[in-house]
């Protein structure tokens, strides 16, 4: 609900939320100096995300190439390829035909986000997950460059 509201701009949401948001902001901020303190992640590393797109943005995106990206959510990543890539497979198998399901593969520079302002934990041992999955969360508009765009054969 939360996501939504923020990608489609309902201001009417947002804002009766804004005491959740700025909560889960902080939250994430507090565990990111935490992690970042005790070196919780190498200094290159790879996260995954996988969803829903519609066609006309992936075209958008596709455009893009070598430009910038940005999220304006609190965005969800594993740091296991096959879970995100999951989530996209199952958007490509029960789609409706308007939309085609994404794998994003980001490389994170710890050397480079040091200096973003925009935090991001390992809610691994936080998270609803119970330690089963190591996801990592980023907080609002995180921004990443669009390196390259393959296309996985197959569904």
């Amino acid at each position: 609900m939360l996501n939504r509201a923020l990608r489609l701009m309902d201001v009417d949401s947002i804002f009766k939320m804004n005491i959740f948001i700025r909560h889960l902001h902080k939250d994430i901020e507090a565990l990111y100096c935490e992690q970042k303190s005790t070196k919780t992640y190498a200094t290159l590393f790879q996260v995954f995300r996988g969803q829903g797109l519609s066609f006309d943005d992936f075209e958008k995106v596709k455009k893009t190439e070598g430009g910038l990206m940005s999220f304006n959510n609190f965005l969800s990543t594993s740091l296991e390829r096959q879970v995100s890539f999951g989530f996209a497979e199952s958007i490509a198998i029960n789609t409706d035909l308007k939309s085609m399901g994404i794998l994003f593969a980001m490389t994170i520079d710890q050397a480079i986000y040091e200096t973003s302002l925009v935090p991001f934990v390992n809610v691994k041992n936080v998270g609803s997950f119970g330690g089963k999955e190591e996801e990592i969360r980023f907080s609002t508009h995180s921004i990443f460059l669009i390196d390259c765009i393959i296309h996985i054969p197959g569904k």
